[in-house]
């Protein structure tokens, strides 16, 4: 069963009508949700424009929720949050640090990134791979 770490870029692209969720979650592939990614889409959501934008937004997120396992973000992630940072800086590639730490999930769980952003370089750094969609 191949391992995902889900990226924001995601939870948008289900949010704004891109893609249908099940092109993102396929049967026989275990999700991970980093609680960072949660923090991010909220933001979001507390930008909704209306009630019933931010209800839509958050009943997306839901079935993210329950479909993937959430991973909390503890000491192991954040030494491994360093490092990726620190292999950023080093090879002087821009990330947010929502995109190291999901980077850092990824490592912990040795999964795959799904996620549509290729700024973020993913796939360039040590251990990563990416499954674009």
């Amino acid at each position: 069963m191949e391992r995902i770490v889900l990226d924001t870029s995601a939870l948008i692209a289900v949010d704004r009508g891109k893609l249908p969720i099940h092109s993102i979650l396929k049967a026989n592939e275990k999700y991970y949700l980093p609680q960072v990614v949660i923090a991010e889409f909220l933001t979001g959501v507390e930008l909704s424009r209306s009630n019933d934008e931010r209800a839509a937004k958050l009943a997306i997120l839901e079935v993210f929720e329950t479909t993937a396992q959430v991973v909390n973000f503890d000491r192991r992630h954040a030494a491994t949050y360093a490092t990726v940072a620190f292999e950023s800086r080093r090879s002087g590639i821009r990330r947010t640090e929502f995109d190291q730490a999901v980077a850092a999930t990824a490592l912990i769980c040795d999964a795959k990134i799904r996620t549509s952003d290729r700024a973020a370089r993913f796939e360039e750094l040590p251990g990563i791979t990416v499954s674009y969609f």
